[in-house]
């Protein structure tokens, strides 16, 4: 089975689209600069109470606890990186445009090492 064909199945019936915009890395994350190029990618995201996996480690008092706002899962190319914002139109027809940061990038990799696809994990960003 070639789990990138699936991945691309699934994100054709069930994915929506989203502008993705690359944080330029040779800033520090206190003065973060972005890529005046917006790339249109098709993606799939889900609440990460719905996912089965981690997303971004915070040490309580309690233990470990995991937080994220989205879960977004992409195409085995797009490689998403920690920084980078999403842009999602989450209404069809009306304009209601969300801010996402992501925070962590994770490849799931498949036999030999190959990427089958990426796991981002955000948070909502306001933008003032």
């Amino acid at each position: 089975m070639d789990v990138r064909k699936v991945i691309d199945s699934i994100l054709r019936k069930y994915g929506n689209d989203i502008l993705l915009q690359r944080r330029i890395e040779k800033y520090t994350s206190s003065e973060k600069k972005f890529s005046d190029t917006l790339e249109r990618h098709t993606v799939r995201s889900m609440f990460p109470g719905s996912s089965l996996i981690t997303n971004v480690a915070q040490e309580e008092e309690e233990g470990v606890v995991h937080q994220a706002d989205m879960v977004y899962y992409f195409r085995w190319d797009v490689n998403p990186s920690e920084g980078d914002r999403i842009y999602e139109d989450i209404e069809t027809g009306t304009y209601n445009l969300r801010v996402f940061l992501i925070d962590y990038s994770i490849p799931n990799r498949g036999q030999g090492g190959k990427v089958q696809y990426w796991t981002a994990g955000v948070t909502r960003e306001v933008i003032e």
